[in-house]
């Protein structure tokens, strides 16, 4: 018979832990920097002034790395912050 040891929640199992890290990787900045590229790049190419800011002067969030500015970085013009919605244009 195989014996089994009882389950300790205060006892981390190494197994759950590796499985957990290679499950949810986690964004880091390099997805952010490409996003603030993509900006800058949308913004020499139509002429316009850029404002991609790596973090908001404002509330000190990282500008691109919000879900839905980092799909359109490259799309659109940027003007104000994904989090606390504040313009930079005024």
């Amino acid at each position: 018979m195989i014996e089994t040891k009882p389950f300790n929640p205060l006892i981390p199992d190494a197994t759950r832990i590796h499985f957990f890290k290679l499950e949810t990787p986690r964004r880091g900045p390099i997805q952010a920097k490409s996003a603030m590229d993509l900006q800058r790049e949308y913004c020499d190419k139509n002429n316009l002034p850029c404002f991609a800011f790596e973090v908001c002067p404002s509330c000190r969030q990282n500008t691109f790395d919000h879900p839905k500015l980092a799909g359109i970085a490259g799309k659109t013009f940027v003007t104000g912050c994904p989090w606390c919605c504040k313009s930079w244009c005024d």
